[in-house]
C-alpha cells in the first residue's frame, strides 16, 4: 500500500515529465492531457506501478490532485487536465475478462464497430433548495443520475425538499460510448467476434470513429441488470472507463517501418523484375491470371487522391471487377487481396445490405435510446480495399448505397424549395446559412459537409401515394463535379442535379435511375395537390402613428378580403416608394375597380383617388406611408419589381380559402380566357411569380403548366384540361365576363380526352390481365389515347376499374352457385388452354373432364381443387383491381420528361459546392411541381455520420446464365446495372474454356500445392520426411516476397511516393485516348471510349510508377497500363455484332448497333400502324426487319425489350401497336 500516492506522483512527474508538464500547461485548456508510458512509472517504482493496475481509482485521483499541486512557473491551473495511461502489461480480448478484473486497469484491443454522438455528461449537479435558495453541488460519478435522499445543505433549512436542477451552475463534460469488436485476424474459425462497451470523456470523447482500430486502456466496470417487469438481476454486465485509446495500425501510411526495413525496400526497388517479383507475390498458389494479378499488384498502392482549387477532389483509388464462370478462384483471389491490406474487409453481396456495405443506424442501450452509427465494409476498409463477391446477388437498393459510396449525388444551389412555413428558399443559401449558424455542429466527410436537424424544417413529402409533412433530417454540402443534368418536365418546371443524382421515373413501377439515364419521354412522379394551412397566419402589427399621418385600421390576422387584395395587386399592383409612398392598382374593368376600392376601404379605412388615362384606364391610388410601411412588413415579396415580383410567404402560409381569393382576384386582374385554353397571366415577367401561381394552384388541386413567350420574355400559367372543372370552382361570384367565357371552354374540356392526366402504358398491359383473368375481351378502349399520342388516361383507366369491378362481383356471384367446371369455365369466359393453366392441369385433362371422364372420388377431388384455385385466382385479380382503384385516388400523378441536356460547371452555373436535404424516412421531398428524391446516405432516424470511406473496391459478379458468353455484351448478362459497372476502372473476364495445355499446367500446380500442404502437415510426426523437402515442395506456393514485407513495401509507396506524368506519358496518353475517340467521329460508328478511361489510365499509371518507388510516371509506366486497359476493354468494350469497341456496352448496356436495330424496328412498327390505321402483325414486322438486314432472333429479343419497357404494346396477341 503507498502512504501518499499524491506526493508520489509529484515527485514522478518532476523527475520524468517536467518537459511534457510544461508543455501541457503552455497549450492548455486546448490540450488536456499528459500521456504517461506505463514502463516509465514501472521503471521509477514497480511497487507504485503495481497498485496503479489494481487500484486505478485511486491512483488516478492522486494523479488528477498531483497536477493541481505542482508548482508550474506559468499562472496555469490545470483543474481540467488528466494523466493518460498508456502502454499497459495487460491485454485482454474480450472473452478472457472475468469478474477478477473488475475494477482493474487493463488494456483491450480490437475494431470499433459501434460509436454514439458527443453529448453533454453532468458532472456535478446544482441543486436549488425551493424552500430556502441555497444552492448546493452533488457528484455525479455513476451510472445513474443521483437525485434521491438529497437534503438542503443550510443547516438553518435541513429539509428534503424540493429541490430544482440548475443546469448554468452544473458541471458538464463531453461524453461518448464506442463499442469495440474483436479484430476479426485474430479470431479461430468458427469463434464469433464478442464486443465491449467503452465510455470515454472529455478530450477523448469525438475522437474515435467506426472503423478505427485501437487499443482501449480503461478501468473494467460492472452494472446490476434490470427491468421494469423482472426488477434487479444478480447478473451484472461490464463496460471499460477509457483512460487512454491508443491507435493501432489503421492505414497503410501507419505501418511501422524501421531503417533496415527501409533500406531493404529501396534495394527491392531497384530491383529490374520488381513487376514481376510482386506480381508473383499476389496468390501464389493460384494458377495464371498474370494478367489480373498485375492489376491487383496496382491496385494495392492505387494513385493519389488529388484536391483541385475549386475544391474538387479526383479519386485515386482502383476499383476492378472480376467477372466469370463459377469455380475459377475470384473469391480465393479477394480474399487473399484482404489478406495483405492492413483494413482489407471481405464480404459477400448474398448477406450484405446497403447498412452492412456503407453503414447502419441501430438504437440500442449503447446510446440510451439514442441512434448510433455502426460501420459497414467500406468504412472498415478505408484506404484500404473492401473486397465484395457475388455482387450480383446484392438487391437493387445495396447496390445503390454503394453506387452512392463511389460518387456525390446532389442538386445545384440555384434549386428552390418550399418549406412547410410557406418559404421558398435556394437550397445553396439555405445550407449555407444554416452551417454558418451552426458552425460547431457541422460534421466533415469525404468531400463533404453535413448538419443534423432537429426539427427545425418541414417540408412536404410522400410516399407515393398520400402527401403530407415530415421533419429534415439533415442537411449537407458537397464538393460539385464538372457538369450537370438539367431535366425539364411538360409542367414548365426543372430542376438541375448532378449526373449520378437519383430521379424518380414510371419503370416496370417506380424506379430511381441516373439523372445522366433520364430520357426525354420519360413518366416521373408529381403532386395532384399539395397542403394548405389549418388557420389563417398572424400579421404583424402596424407601426407607431407619426404625426400628420392618417388614422388607420390594420387587420390582425390574414382574412378572405385582405387575400383578394394580394390577388389584384400580384397582378395589377405598383408600389411607389418616393414621398408619397403610394399603393397602385391599375385596370379597365371598372366591377374590378369598384371590387379593389371597397376592400382597402372595408380592411384600412383608406379612400382612392382615381386617375384616368385617355385609353380608358383607371389607377387607383392609396395613398399613405404607414400603409406603406405595413404592406412592406406583411408581405414584401411582392412589392418588387415587375421582373422579381413574388407572391407572399404569408398567402402560402393560408388556408384553402385565402388561396382560392387571392388567386381567383390575381386571375380576374391579370388573367386570359383564350379559344380553347385558360391561363395566367398576359404578361407576367417573373418566372418565379409563374411558379409561385402554380404552387399555389396545387394547394387547391389544380395543375397547371408554364409557357414562356420568348419574344416577350413573359411567362404563362395554363390551366391543365383535366383541372378546367376544378379551377373553375375556385370562383365565388360568377358574374365577371371572364367566368362566363370561361364555362363553354369547360365543359368542350369534359367531353375531351383527358391527355394531360395520363398513366404509365404498363397500366394498360395490367388491366389487360385483370380482364383476361376475368374473361373479358380487349374491346380497344385504349387505342385512341394512344393513337393520338395521349397515354392511357385516369378517365379511361378509371372506367376500365369499374368495369374490372363489376365483373369481379358477377364472377363471385357465380362462384357461389357451386358450378360444375364446364358450366362454371363458361360462365366465366375462359378458354380450355386459360382454365388449364389457372387450376393446374393440362389443356388435354380439362378437355377430358369437360366430356365426362374421371369417376366418382377421382372427379370429386378434381372439382374441388380446381374451384379452390380458381378462386385464389379471381382473389388475386381483385387485389390487383384495389390496387388500381387507389392508384386512382393516389395525391401523386405523372408528368413527362420534355428535355434532358447537359451543363458544364461554368460561367453563370458555376459553384464549388452541390447541396443536398435528406428526410426520412420516404427519401423524397416535393417541389417544383415535383417529386424530388434525396440522396440516402449513412443515416437514419436523425444520426448523421462522418465515416471514411475511401477504399479501393474489388468485386467479383457471376453471369446470369452460369457461364459467360463472350458472343454477347457483358451488362445484360450481369445483374449489375450501368451506372454501377461504369465505376469500375477495370474489368476482367475470367472465363472456363478447355484447353489442354493450360489444363495440364494448373492441374498440376494443383497436385504440387496439395502434396505441399500433406507434406508439411506430416513433418511433425514422420521422421521420414524432413524439413527441406517441406521447404522444397513448398516453393510452388511460397510467395517471391513474404507478405510482411510485401505489405511495408507498399506502405512505404503509398506514404512517400506521389508521382507526377512526364511529358513523354502525357504525350502518350493523349494519343491513345485521341486516338479512340476519333474513330466514333463517324456518325455511323459508336463512341469507343470516354473521359473516364483516360482518368483510370491516369491512375494505373500512377499506381505503375509507384510500384517501383519513381516520382516520375514514364513511357514505360503509361504503355503497362494501356496494354492492361485494353486487354479488359477488348473482352467487354466490344460489340460482339460489329467487332468494334464501344463505350455504351458498358456505360448504357447497350450497343451502338443493337439501338439502331432498336430505331429501326419501331419506325417499321410505327410505319405500319399508320399504314394499316391499327396495330401492325408481328410476324411482318420480323419479315420487314429481316428484309433489312436484322436477324429474326434478334428482332425477337429487340420486340421483347420494347414490349417490357413500354414502348410497344400488344393490344391483342401477336399484334403490336406504338403507343
Amino acid at each position: 500500500m503507498i502512504a501518499d500516492p499524491v506526493a508520489k506522483w509529484e515527485e514522478f512527474l518532476r523527475s520524468r515529465y517536467w518537459d511534457d508538464l510544461l508543455e501541457l500547461a503552455d497549450s492548455y485548456p486546448d490540450e488536456r492531457s499528459l500521456v504517461v508510458r506505463f514502463p516509465d512509472l514501472d521503471r521509477y517504482d514497480p511497487e507504485f506501478a503495481e497498485e496503479l493496475l489494481e487500484n486505478p481509482d485511486k491512483i488516478l485521483e492522486a494523479a488528477r490532485a498531483a497536477l493541481l499541486e505542482l508548482d508550474l512557473p506559468m499562472d496555469v491551473y490545470l483543474d481540467r487536465a488528466h494523466v493518460r495511461i498508456v502502454e499497459l502489461p495487460r491485454h485482454f480480448k474480450t472473452r478472457e475478462l472475468r469478474a477478477d478484473h473488475i475494477g482493474k486497469l487493463l488494456a483491450i484491443d480490437g475494431l470499433v464497430r459501434t460509436a454514439t454522438e458527443v453529448r453533454p455528461k453532468i458532472i456535478s449537479a446544482a441543486f436549488q433548495c425551493q424552500r430556502c435558495g441555497i444552492t448546493f453541488f452533488r457528484e455525479q460519478t455513476g451510472t445513474k443520475f443521483e437525485d434521491q435522499n438529497l437534503k438542503c445543505q443550510n443547516q438553518a433549512c435541513d429539509r428534503g425538499g424540493p429541490f430544482k436542477l440548475i443546469l448554468a451552475e452544473s458541471k458538464f463534460v463531453d461524453a461518448q460510448k464506442i463499442r469495440v469488436q474483436e479484430s476479426p485476424e485474430e479470431l479461430r474459425g468458427g469463434e464469433q467476434p464478442q464486443t465491449l462497451d467503452v465510455e470515454l470523456e472529455d478530450d477523448l470523447a469525438g475522437r474515435i470513429f467506426p472503423g478505427d482500430r485501437v487499443i482501449v486502456n480503461g478501468i473494467l466496470k460492472s452494472y446490476q441488470r434490470s427491468s421494469p417487469q423482472q426488477g434487479k438481476s444478480t447478473y451484472f454486465d461490464l463496460f471499460h472507463k477509457g483512460v487512454s485509446v491508443e491507435m493501432k495500425e489503421q492505414e497503410f501510411e501507419e505501418i511501422e517501418i524501421s531503417q533496415e526495413d527501409e533500406k531493404q525496400i529501396l534495394e527491392m526497388s531497384r530491383d529490374m523484375e520488381i513487376y514481376e517479383k510482386i506480381k508473383m507475390s499476389i496468390a501464389p498458389s493460384i494458377f495464371g491470371y498474370d494478367d489480373v494479378k498485375e492489376a491487383l499488384a496496382l491496385q494495392l498502392v492505387s494513385g493519389f487522391e488529388k484536391r483541385l482549387p475549386d475544391g474538387a477532389r479526383i479519386r485515386g483509388d482502383i476499383h476492378i471487377l472480376l467477372v466469370g464462370d463459377p469455380g475459377i478462384a475470384k473469391s480465393q483471389l479477394l480474399r487473399y487481396m484482404t489478406k495483405i491490406s492492413p483494413r482489407g474487409i471481405y464480404t459477400s453481396g448474398k448477406s450484405s445490405t446497403s447498412a452492412g456495405l456503407t453503414a447502419t443506424a441501430v438504437k440500442d442501450e449503447l446510446g440510451d435510446g439514442r441512434w448510433t452509427i455502426e460501420a459497414g465494409a467500406l468504412v472498415l476498409a478505408d484506404k484500404g480495399i473492401a473486397a465484395v463477391d457475388e455482387m450480383d446477388k446484392m438487391e437493387n437498393e445495396d447496390k445503390s448505397a454503394l453506387h452512392e459510396a463511389m460518387e456525390q449525388q446532389s442538386y445545384h444551389p440555384f434549386t428552390e424549395i418550399q418549406l412547410s412555413d410557406g418559404r421558398k428558399v435556394q437550397m445553396g443559401r439555405l445550407v449555407n446559412s444554416l452551417m454558418e449558424s451552426s458552425r460547431g455542429d457541422v460534421v466533415h466527410g469525404v468531400n463533404c459537409e453535413m448538419l443534423q436537424l432537429h426539427g427545425e424544417l418541414r417540408i412536404q413529402s410522400t410516399e407515393m401515394n398520400r402527401i403530407f409533412e415530415l421533419p429534415v433530417d439533415r442537411v449537407s454540402r458537397h464538393s460539385a463535379p464538372d457538369h450537370f443534368v438539367r431535366i425539364k418536365y411538360s409542367n414548365g418546371r426543372e430542376i438541375l442535379v448532378t449526373p449520378e443524382h437519383p430521379v424518380y421515373i414510371a419503370k416496370e413501377g417506380l424506379a430511381c435511375v441516373p439523372a445522366s439515364e433520364v430520357q426525354a419521354g420519360d413518366l416521373a412522379p408529381a403532386p395532384r395537390l399539395l397542403l394548405c394551412g389549418d388557420e389563417s397566419p398572424d400579421l404583424q402589427n402596424a407601426d407607431r402613428l407619426h404625426p400628420g399621418e392618417k388614422q388607420l385600421k390594420f387587420p390582425k390576422k390574414l382574412n378572405p378580403d385582405l387575400s383578394m387584395i394580394v390577388g389584384y395587386l400580384l397582378a395589377e399592383g405598383h408600389f411607389y416608394r418616393g414621398s408619397s409612398h403610394e399603393i397602385g392598382f391599375t385596370n379597365k374593368d371598372e366591377m374590378l375597380l369598384e371590387d379593389m376600392a371597397r376592400l382597402m376601404r372595408d380592411n384600412f379605412g383608406i379612400e382612392a383617388s382615381r386617375n384616368r388615362r385617355t385609353d380608358g384606364v383607371v389607377t387607383l391610388r392609396f395613398i399613405s406611408t404607414r400603409l406603406f410601411r405595413w404592406f412592406e412588413a406583411n408581405f414584401p415579396e411582392m412589392m418588387q419589381t415587375a421582373r422579381d415580383r413574388r407572391a407572399p410567404t404569408s398567402i402560402f402560409r393560408g388556408t384553402s380559402d385565402d388561396i382560392r381569393n387571392c388567386l381567383s382576384a390575381a386571375f380576374l386582374g391579370d388573367g386570359c380566357v383564350h379559344s380553347t385554353s385558360i391561363a395566367y397571366s398576359n404578361s407576367t415577367a417573373s418566372r418565379g411569380l409563374a411558379e409561385d401561381y402554380q404552387d399555389l394552384l396545387l394547394r387547391l388541386g389544380v395543375s397547371s403548366r408554364i409557357t414562356v413567350d420568348r419574344k416577350a420574355n413573359a411567362f404563362k400559367v395554363c390551366i391543365m384540361g383535366d383541372s378546367h372543372r376544378r379551377f373553375e370552382g375556385l370562383f365565388f361570384s360568377p358574374c365577371h365576363e371572364k367566368l362566363e367565357r370561361m364555362k363553354g371552354i369547360t365543359s368542350a374540356c369534359t367531353r375531351a380526352i383527358r391527355h394531360h392526366d395520363i398513366l404509365p402504358a404498363e397500366t394498360a398491359h395490367a388491366i389487360l390481365e385483370m380482364k383476361r383473368s376475368l374473361g373479358l375481351t380487349n374491346d380497344g378502349r385504349f387505342n385512341e389515347h394512344f393513337d393520338r399520342g395521349y397515354g392511357l388516361t385516369i378517365d379511361t383507366v378509371a372506367e376500365s376499374a369499374s368495369d374490372l369491378r363489376c365483373r369481379y362481383h358477377e364472377l363471385l356471384a357465380v362462384m357461389a352457385h357451386g358450378q360444375d367446371l364446364p358450366e362454371l369455365r363458361s360462365s366465366l369466359g375462359w378458354s380450355q388452354s386459360y382454365m388449364a393453366s389457372v387450376v393446374g392441369m393440362t389443356r388435354g385433362n380439362v378437355d377430358y373432364y369437360e366430356d365426362g371422364g374421371y369417376r366418382g372420388a377421382r372427379r370429386a377431388e378434381i372439382s374441388r381443387r380446381s374451384h379452390q384455385r380458381i378462386r385464389s385466382h379471381l382473389d388475386e385479380t381483385g387485389a390487383q383491381i384495389a390496387a388500381l382503384e387507389k392508384r386512382l385516388a393516389s395525391e401523386v400523378r405523372y408528368l413527362r420528361v420534355t428535355e434532358v441536356s447537359i451543363v458544364p460547371n461554368t460561367g453563370e452555373y458555376f459553384t464549388d459546392c452541390v447541396y443536398d436535404l435528406t428526410v426520412e424516412p420516404t427519401h423524397t421531398f416535393i417541389s417544383q411541381g415535383l417529386v424530388l428524391h434525396n440522396t440516402i446516405s449513412v443515416a437514419k432516424a436523425g444520426v448523421m455520420a462522418s465515416l471514411k470511406s475511401r477504399c479501393s473496391l474489388l468485386a467479383a459478379a457471376n453471369p446470369k446464365l452460369g457461364r459467360f458468353d463472350k458472343y454477347e455484351p457483358i451488362a445484360p448478362q450481369i445483374n449489375l446495372t450501368p451506372a454501377l459497372m461504369s465505376r469500375f476502372d477495370l474489368i476482367f473476364v475470367l472465363t472456363d474454356d478447355p484447353d489442354t495445355k493450360r489444363d495440364s499446367a494448373i492441374a498440376e500446380h494443383i497436385l504440387r500445392s496439395n502434396f505441399a500442404g500433406e507434406l508439411s502437415t506430416q513433418v511433425s510426426w514422420n521422421s521420414e520426411i524432413s524439413q527441406e523437402d517441406v521447404d522444397g515442395a513448398m516453393t510452388v506456393i511460397k510467395p517471391v516476397i513474404e507478405p510482411e514485407l510485401l505489405r511495408k513495401y507498399v506502405a512505404y509507396a503509398r506514404k512517400n511516393i506521389f508521382p507526377t506524368l512526364t511529358d513523354e506519358a502525357k504525350d502518350y496518353f493523349l494519343k491513345y485516348y485521341v486516338g479512340l475517340r476519333s474513330q466514333g467521329q463517324d456518325s455511323n460508328k459508336p463512341v469507343p471510349v470516354t473521359a473516364r478511361q483516360l482518368e483510370a489510365l491516369i491512375r494505373l499509371g500512377e499506381a505503375s510508377a509507384r510500384l517501383r518507388l519513381s516520382d516520375k510516371v514514364t513511357l514505360e509506366d503509361a504503355t503497362r497500363v494501356v496494354k492492361i486497359l485494353e486487354s479488359c476493354l477488348k473482352k467487354v468494350g466490344v460489340d460482339p455484332d460489329t467487332g468494334l469497341l464501344d463505350a455504351d456496352v458498358i456505360y448504357t448496356g447497350m450497343t451502338k448497333s443493337t439501338r439502331d436495330k432498336t430505331k429501326l424496328i419501331m419506325d417499321i412498327i410505327k410505319e405500319m400502324n399508320k399504314e394499316l390505321e391499327g396495330p401492325a402483325p408481328k410476324n411482318e414486322v420480323l419479315e420487314r426487319a429481316k428484309e433489312i438486314g436484322i436477324e429474326m432472333s434478334k428482332a425477337e429479343d429487340i420486340i421483347g425489350q420494347l414490349r417490357q419497357r413500354g414502348d410497344i404494346y400488344e393490344p391483342t396477341s401477336g399484334m403490336l401497336r406504338v403507343p
